[in-house]
């Protein structure tokens, strides 16, 4: 299942990592890691909670290794955000979970940040130091003795053993990246605006080579 949400979702991954990375395209400054780390803690610590009350997936994902909001609060703390103030940040709605199939499609979206996480960390080390005392949400997953893909994939499998399990968890993802995509970067088309928009161009393409090919056989008939 892994594997397919890989394939699937590329497009979406990519809109995710331009989202994730957006601090290195310009030279990066205490205010704008802060207002960074502050978006992404009001999309993760809702996440985290409707996860957690998807209580049929306990026995198979451990959320104690994967909660991180509270290394955001520590990081914001950091870089001088009163704790009073982070109970203030506003929050992404995230309606709860109906199904473990799409409590574990958000869980492989937001998983899959790890990696834009960790160079970022690596940019933010070199080229600002200073705020090296603040990052411990981007370096959380660099010395995990557990690899929480196999974990997850284990997960995904068991939930996806029919066809219409499997779809679901897809379109669950899709879902979620847009989500995220709004969230952390609302100006922006998402990869599912962008795809509807090809696919129309398409459809309109492909409309106007059959009026086209018909209008070449009448023209033909009637010479």
């Amino acid at each position: 299942m892994l594997r397919r949400l890989r394939h699937e979702t590329r497009a979406h991954q990519c809109v995710a990592d331009a989202d994730a990375l957006m601090l290195i395209a310009r030279p990066p400054k205490l205010e704008a890691y802060r207002e960074f780390l502050f978006k992404l803690y009001g999309f993760e610590a809702p996440f985290e909670d409707a996860f957690a009350a998807m209580t049929e997936l306990a026995g198979w994902i451990d959320m104690s290794r994967r909660r991180k909001s509270g290394l955001l609060v520590a990081d914001l703390v950091r870089l001088g955000m009163t704790l009073e103030r982070t109970l203030e940040i506003p929050s992404c709605r995230i309606a709860r979970f109906e199904t473990p199939q799409q409590a574990l499609a958000w869980m492989y979206v937001v998983a899959k940040n790890v990696t834009t996480q960790q160079l970022l960390h690596g940019h933010l080390a070199r080229r600002a130091p200073e705020l090296e005392l603040a990052t411990s949400y981007l370096s959380a997953h660099d010395n995990q003795a557990i690899d929480p893909w196999l974990e997850l994939g284990k997960a995904l499998d068991h939930f996806a053993e029919g066809p219409e399990d499997a779809d679901a968890i897809v379109q669950a993802a899709f879902e979620a990246y847009d989500r995220q995509h709004e969230w952390l970067n609302p100006l922006a088309p998402s990869a599912s605006a962008m795809r509807t928009t090809y696919e129309m161009a398409n459809q309109v393409r492909h409309e106007a080579s059959l009026a086209l090919a018909n209008a070449e056989r009448v023209l033909r008939r009637s010479g």
